[in-house]
């Protein structure tokens, strides 16, 4: 029976590494081990950003059911992200998209036809946007 196993660590950058499927094999009666090594700060960043996106949220949603001006706080100061996100005209999803892209968890914001991209302009003003919301 093969036994896969998962490791990961720091490299001397201390950048954070994994090792997939690793596994051991034994041809001709000698033991091998075989994996492949991959840097996953990219994935380490994606997943810190989305464990702070859901306390955000969460805090959000107790604060509405707990203290109602603290959650008017909160709501005025996320309301540049949701202009941003939802000002431009029918790219609601579009610019989701490039939102998940500068938070780091997609890798690029490209869309499917019929929508079109968000154009340089649209992108650096949602950028400004999640800013001043405190979410980039």
């Amino acid at each position: 029976m093969k036994r896969v196993l998962g490791l990961s660590g720091l490299v001397r950058d201390k950048a954070p590494w994994a090792i997939d499927q690793l596994r051991a094999l034994h041809p001709r009666g000698h033991s091998e081990v075989i994996g492949a090594v991959r840097d996953v700060t990219e994935r380490k960043q994606s997943e810190e950003t989305l464990s702070r996106v859901r306390n955000e949220l969460a805090h959000i949603i107790k604060t509405f059911a707990d203290d109602p001006a603290e959650a008017l706080a909160t709501y005025q100061r996320i309301l540049p992200a949701i202009d941003a996100i939802m000002g431009v005209p029918s790219y609601g999803a579009t610019t989701a998209k490039g939102a998940l892209q500068l938070a780091g968890v997609l890798d690029n914001r490209h869309v499917r036809q019929p929508l079109l991209p968000l154009d340089d302009a649209e992108f650096a003003a949602l950028r400004e946007g999640l800013t001043a919301a405190g979410l980039l």
